[in-house]
């Protein structure tokens, strides 16, 4: 039986709103960034986190490392109580992020040989192993190179390594190809869904690059204004979309009809010049197919597209 290794329930945050302390004694006004959310992490399990600029992704992945304190709710890993267990359990959790900077006086080796410390790991194995990680990254080179030195590409990597590197059982991703060019991206994927897979690593995945998610996550949260409005696979929100069905038309009366079919249907629909593009539900597909040839309806060219996870997104 695969355990869970998070469980989140009711989680929520709220800010103040006022601007100077002496305005927290009277009349306090708090927004709510994160709103009662409930969610479960499993053993070897990825989940993609995504949903617009401000709907509260870093601050989730920010309560769950303990940055931020949660306004009410409750993180348990591996079944203990966060907030009981917070030193004990951080030794199990590693976090990467777009947004960090690590020290820019310190050499590579340095600032891992300090992070390594820090997690009481055995330092000559995990320097055999930063060696492994910095070649595959193309930083071997850099070992002995001050930090400050390096692109925000070459740092953005040296995060992933410091991440990987003391044995995690749960890794806290928040953009980690954001800054990345494309073949750079792939490595960090690949190298990722490689440790994942041999270590049966859990991962929790922020992105905005729909693709990613697609290709890295079993399972994906979607939150909208602090709340999560859904906890599918992305196959399933791929195929929760209406298909793109676009119709090039070949004289004025067939647009009459098609608009028509669109109407009865309830289908959204646009014009540009000869073409038509109708929104059909995956289920309404023969039935549009059905009426065209009912009404006689011909047309030059007839293209259905398979919406993506990008659609869903665009969608929110």
């Amino acid at each position: 039986m695969i355990s869970t290794v998070l469980s989140v329930q009711n989680l929520t945050k709220k800010f103040s709103q006022k601007k100077y302390f002496w305005q927290f004694y009277k009349n306090n006004q708090y927004k709510t960034i994160v709103d009662n959310i409930s969610f479960d992490l499993k053993e070897g399990e990825i989940i993609g986190l995504i949903g617009p600029n401000g709907a509260g992704k870093t601050t989730v992945i920010q309560m769950l490392l303990s940055i931020l304190t949660p306004t009410s709710g409750n993180i348990k890993y591996f079944s203990k109580e966060f907030t009981k267990s917070r030193s004990k359990i951080l030794k199990y959790i590693s976090f990467a992020s777009n947004y960090i900077n690590l020290p820019h006086k310190l050499t590579i080796e340095e600032s891992m040989n300090i992070y390594l410390k820090l997690y009481d790991a055995n330092t000559e194995m995990k320097t055999q192993k930063l060696d492994e990680y910095l070649k595959i990254f193309n930083l071997f080179n850099y070992k002995e190179k001050k930090i400050g030195i390096l692109s925000s590409g070459q740092i953005l990597k040296l995060m992933i390594i410091k991440a990987f590197i003391t044995d995690p059982k749960i890794v806290l991703l928040d953009e980690p190809t954001a800054a990345l060019d494309p073949d750079s991206a792939q490595l960090v994927r690949n190298f990722i869904l490689q440790k994942q897979s041999q270590e049966n690593i859990s991962i929790i995945l922020t992105s905005h690059n729909m693709e990613e998610i697609s290709q890295m996550c079993q399972r994906v949260l979607v939150l909208k204004k602090g709340k999560i409005i859904a906890n599918e696979s992305p196959e399933n929100l791929i195929n929760a979309q209406d298909l793109n069905v676009s119709l090039i038309k070949d004289n004025i009366e067939n647009t009459k009809k098609i608009e028509e079919i669109a109407l009865k249907n309830n289908f959204d629909y646009q014009i540009k010049n000869q073409q038509i593009m109708l929104k059909v539900k995956k289920s309404k597909l023969n039935q549009v197919i059905n009426d065209l040839e009912r009404f006689n309806i011909t047309y030059c060219d007839l293209n259905i597209n398979k919406p993506s996870l990008n659609d869903y997104f665009l969608s929110l």
